[in-house]
This record gives C-alpha cells, sequence and structure tokens, in this order.
C-alpha cells in the first residue's frame, strides 16, 4: 500500500511540474528554483542567507547538487558571526540559513595603581551590563577606572571588543604630618604629608657645641607615617694627649680623652723615692684621672711633682718585739706587717692600735706623724664540757679563761661505793682538778670511778666447748646480752638449763650447764597412683627411731617397694638424722611378680615347671597328662591354688590373682572317668 501511495505522490508532482514548465516557468532565469523543464533541464533550487541589518545573500544549485559557494558572514564588532547549521550537500528544496550572532567574551585586568582588589582579573560579555570591582588605597578615594584614558562606568553595557587593563584613578585624602627637628632650644617644624619624604636640603644644620660632635637621632625622613619628633645628638670628640713625663717610660705616650668626662685614662702611676706625683698640667691647670677633660684640641701634659715628708711607725706585736717601717707624709704606708699569733689568745690580725689599751685602730692608707702602734691580744675563754658518767653535777659544762686560775666541779654519785677517781679528756689524760689553764682549747672530761664492791663470776659450761664466763658485781645482775649464745648442735635445740638459776642480784659465783633437747619434725606423707598412705602425717624425731613400713597400702597387684624423698630412696625404718623442716615423703608401689610352681600331682613330669608371671600380664600354663590304666582313665581338669582343691586358675588368660605370698604352687586337678570323685 505504501509503495503505491508513493507512486501516486511521484505522478502527481511530476504532473505539477510539467504544468509549471508549460506556463513558461525557468528556475535558472528566475533564481526562485521552483520550476522544472519537461526536457532534460534539472531543477535549481535556492540558499537564502540572512543576516540582522544586512541585505540577504541568494545562492542557486540544482537539484541534488551541494553548496559549496558559501558566503561569509559580515563581522560585527563584539561578536562572533556564524551561520546556523544546515546540510547544504544534496539540496532538494530552497533553504534559508540564518546567522547567528553570539556576543564575545573578554578579560579585564584591573591595575589597582597602588590599591588593592579582591579579584585581579574578571570575565566580561559584549553588550551586556558588567559591574566592577571597587578597589581599595589607604588615604585614597577611589573615582572609577579608565581604558586608554577614557573612564569605564560600572553597571553599564560592556562596549570595549578586546581585552583590557583598567587603571583606577585615586583622589588623595592623604593626613598632613609634622616633622619637628628639636636642637636644644631651637625646634624647627616640617609639614609632610603621610608617605612622602623629607628631602635632605630640608633638614636644618646644627646649633652646635664645642668638643662634640653632632647627629640626628633619627636618619631615615622617607615614607612619613605619623608626626615625628627628630633631636640632635651631641657626642664628646675624643681628644689624643701626649705626656711629657719627665724621662718616664711613658714619656711622649698618647692617652684618648673624651671631652667633658672623667680623665680615668690618665696614668697617675709615676712614683718617686722623694715627691709625690701630683698629676697632669696643661696651660697651669693640673689634671688627675678624676678631673674632667675640657680642652677641645689635642695637647700635652707635662708631669707635675711636690717633694715628700718622710714618717717613721714602729710596730709593738703580741710577744713585745718591734717591728720599723718608714713611709711618706700623705701616702700609705706599704707592706704593713701582720700581728704575729700567740697561742691561748684572740689576735686582731686586721689592725693595728694607737695606745696600749688597744682601744682605737690606727690606720696608714696616708701617713700623718712618726708613731707607735700595738698589737691587741685578748686570752681566749674556752669551755669544759662535763660527763658524769653516772655521777651528778649542778652543771655540764663550765667557762675557762687562758692562763687564768681554775677549779673543775666535783661530781657526785648516788651509789655509795662509786669513788670519783678524777677528770680525763679523751685521751684518757687526767687533767688536775685545779690550777693555772693552759690548754689551746676547751675539752670534754668524762668523770672516772670505781666500784668498790667485789667480783663474782658466772660460768656457762657446754660440753666438748669452751666455758664461757661473766663478771659482775655483788648485787647487781647478768643481763640478757651478757649471757652468751650455746654452740648450736644439729638436731637438738640448745639452751642454757636454768632451772634452780637465778642470775638477778647475784651474791656468789654460779655455774649454768647446758641444755639440750632433741628436735622433732612433721613430715608430709603422700603416694604414688599405685597405692595411698594411710595417714598423712608422721611426727618424728632426731635421733630416735621411726618406722614406715605401714604407713601405706598398695592397691591390687601392687606392693610397697620403697619411700622416697625428692627421688633419693629413704631407709622405711632406722633412726632419724635429717635435720629439716618441710621433708615430704613420698610411698613408691612396684607391681608384683609372681614366681608360680607347678605340681602334676600324679601327672607325668613337665618340661617347665616353673613360671615367673607379673600382675595384670597374659600367660599361659601347660596341660599335664596322666597315665591311664585299665582301671584308671585320667582327665585334667585344672590347676588349684594351694592343694588340688584349692582355689582354681585358669590354664591361659590375665594373672589376676593377687596374694601377700609371691610364691604360688599350683596343683593339677584330675578327674578319673572311672570314678565319681575327682582329685
Amino acid at each position: 500500500m505504501k509503495k503505491f501511495l508513493s507512486l501516486i505522490l511521484c505522478l502527481t508532482i511530476a504532473i505539477g511540474a510539467g504544468s509549471l514548465a508549460a506556463c513558461g516557468g525557468n528556475s535558472k532565469d528566475s533564481g526562485y528554483g521552483n520550476s522544472q523543464d519537461t526536457g532534460s533541464e534539472a531543477t535549481i533550487y535556492t540558499v537564502t542567507f540572512k543576516q540582522y541589518n544586512q541585505p540577504d545573500v541568494v545562492k542557486t544549485v540544482e537539484e541534488g547538487e551541494a553548496l559549496t559557494d558559501i558566503p561569509t558572514p559580515v563581522e560585527r564588532t563584539g561578536y562572533t558571526v556564524t551561520w546556523k547549521t544546515v546540510d547544504l550537500t544534496n539540496i532538494t528544496k530552497n533553504i534559508t540559513v540564518e546567522a547567528i550572532e553570539t556576543p564575545n567574551t573578554y578579560t579585564i585586568t584591573y591595575d589597582a595603581d597602588g590599591g588593592k582588589v579582591a579579584t585581579p582579573t574578571q570575565t566580561v560579555t559584549y553588550d551586556q551590563e558588567c559591574v566592577l570591582a571597587t578597589p581599595e588605597k589607604e588615604d585614597y578615594l577611589f573615582q572609577g577606572w579608565t581604558h586608554n584614558g577614557n573612564a569605564v562606568v560600572s553597571g553599564e553595557k560592556w562596549t570595549i571588543a578586546e581585552n583590557a587593563t583598567l587603571v583606577a584613578t585615586w583622589k588623595d585624602n592623604r593626613p598632613t604630618y609634622v616633622v619637628s627637628f628639636v636642637d636644644g632650644t631651637s625646634v624647627i617644624e616640617l609639614s609632610v604629608k603621610k608617605g612622602e619624604s623629607v628631602a635632605a636640603e630640608d633638614v636644618p644644620a646644627f646649633v652646635g657645641h664645642a668638643g662634640h660632635t653632632a647627629r640626628w637621632d633619627i636618619t631615615d625622613y622617607t615614607n612619613i607615617q605619623a608626626d615625628m619628633t627628630v633631636t640632635a645628638i651631641y657626642e664628646p670628640i675624643v681628644y689624643t694627649v701626649t705626656y711629657d713625663a719627665d724621662g718616664f717610660a711613658i714619656d711622649g705616650t698618647t692617652v684618648e680623652l673624651t671631652f667633658g668626662e672623667t680623665c680615668t685614662a690618665l696614668d697617675m702611676s709615676l712614683e718617686m723615692d722623694t715627691h709625690n706625683f701630683i698629676g697632669w698640667e696643661y696651660n697651669g691647670v693640673t689634671y688627675t684621672n678624676s678631673s674632667k677633660w675640657n680642652v677641645a684640641e689635642n695637647v700635652t701634659l707635662t708631669a707635675k711633682w711636690a717633694e715628700k715628708e718622710q714618717v717613721v711607725i714602729t710596730f709593738t706585736d703580741t710577744d713585745g718585739s718591734l717591728i720599723t717601717k718608714a713611709g711618706y707624709a700623705g701616702e700609705a704606708l706599704e707592706n704593713v706587717p701582720v700581728p704575729s699569733a700567740k697561742i691561748g689568745y684572740n689576735v686582731d690580725t686586721e689592725h693595728w692600735y694607737v695606745d696600749e689599751a688597744c682601744t682605737t685602730v690606727a690606720t696608714f692608707d696616708s701617713l700623718q706623724a712618726t708613731a707607735t702602734v700595738y698589737a691587741k691580744a685578748t686570752p681566749k675563754n674556752y669551755t669544759v664540757q662535763y660527763d658524769a658518767n653516772g655521777g651528778a653535777l649542778e652543771s655540764n659544762s663550765q667557762e675557762v679563761t687562758f692562763n687564768a686560775t681554775y677549779t673543775l666541779a666535783t661530781p657526785t654519785h648516788e651509789k655509795t661505793y662509786m669513788r670519783f677517781d678524777g677528770w680525763f679528756d679523751a685521751d684518757n689524760n687526767k687533767i688536775a682538778q685545779s690550777g693555772t689553764w693552759t690548754k689551746d682549747g676547751g675539752v670534754s672530761l668524762t668523770a672516772k670511778w670505781t666500784d668498790t664492791r667485789a667480783v663474782y663470776t658466772i660460768s656457762f659450761v657446754q660440753p666438748q666447748q669452751p666455758t664461757k664466763t661473766v663478771e659482775v658485781r655483788a648485787g647487781e645482775s647478768v643481763s640478757a646480752e651478757q649471757v652468751p649464745t650455746p654452740v648450736a648442735k644439729i638436731g637438738y635445740v640448745i639452751s642454757w638449763n636454768m632451772d634452780g638459776i637465778d642470775l638477778t642480784n647475784v651474791q656468789g659465783d654460779i655455774t649454768v650447764n647446758v641444755k639440750e633437747t632433741a628436735k622433732t619434725y612433721v613430715v608430709k606423707l603422700t603416694s604414688d597412683e599405685n597405692g595411698t598412705v594411710t595417714q598423712t602425717e608422721l611426727t618424728v624425731t632426731y635421733n630416735a627411731h621411726y618406722d614406715l613400713s605401714k604407713l601405706a597400702s598398695s592397691k591390687t597387684g601392687y606392693k610397697l617397694d620403697r619411700w622416697e624423698r625428692d627421688g633419693v630412696a629413704v631407709a622405711t625404718t632406722g633412726t632419724w638424722t635429717l635435720d629439716e623442716t618441710n621433708v615430704e615423703l613420698k610411698a613408691i608401689h612396684t607391681e608384683k611378680v609372681f614366681t608360680v610352681y607347678l605340681h602334676v600331682n600324679g601327672g607325668n613330669e613337665l618340661t617347665q615347671t616353673v613360671y615367673t608371671i607379673k600382675f595384670g600380664d597374659t600367660y599361659t600354663l601347660p596341660k599335664p597328662t596322666r597315665t591311664s590304666t585299665d582301671d584308671d582313665i585320667y582327665t585334667f581338669t585344672s590347676w588349684r591354688i594351694g592343694s588340688a582343691n584349692g582355689l582354681t586358675v585358669a590354664t591361659s588368660g590375665v594373672w589376676s590373682y593377687d596374694s601377700a605370698e609371691e610364691e604360688i604352687h599350683l596343683y593339677a586337678k584330675w578327674k578319673n572317668a572311672s570314678w565319681t570323685n575327682n582329685y
């Protein structure tokens, strides 16, 4: 059906085309391409290019052909102009192509001219409203942006058809500061805009002071940011002074002195035996190292002298000897002697005194006249410390003075039998009770007493050991510390036998004998897994008999083999000689091994009649035979323990019979087929 409709449509178009041709239409001539020659001419179509505000451009092309001669659109400032995309290949109809005009985008670069802008660049679109950035600059008011000298207004349409650099314009709003130059009482003020500088030629000259160089305390006057005060600083000049020293070593040398400052650098060390050096003279003025330098030039100083007056000082030493020293008036005495030490005296080694009573100190830093001076020596006071050693005193110390008389204290004793024998020092030297004190120092004295009571001996006796003795006075007691420790003996507790003996208030000689008590021990009893113990503890006594034989029982088929301690066998019975606590003994059990003897009980002799069988082992016993007669026919029935009528034992199996005796006698049991009884 679709093919049929298509055929009718084609015929209709062909007929329409033929009618147009008959009316004289020609697309190539007319330029409209809407007619077709009924002959061999091709159909012509038009392609019209339309652009705003520009004349249309019309191109013709034969049906089925492609348009290659595409015109270039007319440029428009600030826009990119292109033709709308249309397929111009295989043209089969008239086509209109519209121009597309796209506004361009451009980049603005901001030049803030010393200010700051949040974003250094900005993208804008041509012919569209553009809001420009607002810069900031301290102390300036923003006036707007310019491009090549022309103002560019924010918020208006962008009409510059290129990337552009906008330059900020500003109005100076900086404050004015005052720079004050202060030179003593002179003050010169200069007005300067913030950020500007004071020109070198505008800096004022100094007022000036003799002997000084001048400078301003601030030298940087650029980029002024506040009011500034600049003060003139005057620094003293250092001058070179030459010595004229009358031939001394420093003659002709120089020293530097600072104007207005103390002349501490001046050498005041010049000396002569007969003259005093006064100082250095210039132009009638004498300078010393305490003078202020006030000469504003380099000069030569001359040494100045004055004749000395001799003074003699006589020193009276602690032993009365005399020492003579000479010096000059107004000068210090050199090599002042030191007062000599004196045994038993405190000597003032720092001073000499102008009077014999030594009340006024003599000085030698500036001698005035010939004089005699004295050393001061004061006898020492010492403390005697008493140790009454059991006695009593009113005071435990006493003051004595060197080279003065003394009397020592006499102690008393509450025990009337104690006799005082005198005072003794640390070296056991006896010190006289009275006399002149000649010891250079204090001492500690101990009283010595003699006990007049009788002495008794306490003897401590231990066999095979030396006898130890303690001596005590009549009526005294033997302390616990005095009682000797008896010599230890293995397995015994050793002590002194104090029965009936009292060591207090001793009134005669006493003998104390030793007491030996055998130790007892609690032994812990355990067993291996093949038995048990009848009790878990056993109390034993050192060197006494003990018996372990009945303290363990065995499992069936086992017997007690031995007792062990830490894997070492211990005798089951004996005398206990182990002097240790926490002893543990372990019962060790072993499997019983039975010796089985076979008795054929009338039967024929067996090849083997003795067997060794361990409890629990598998065994096999022979079955004996017995010779039969016509009247007696015997059959072996079993082995019996102890007799033919004893407990039956299987010929083979696992041995489970347990007996205290490990020798087992088995007897053959026979059955006589001809009898009713067996044996």
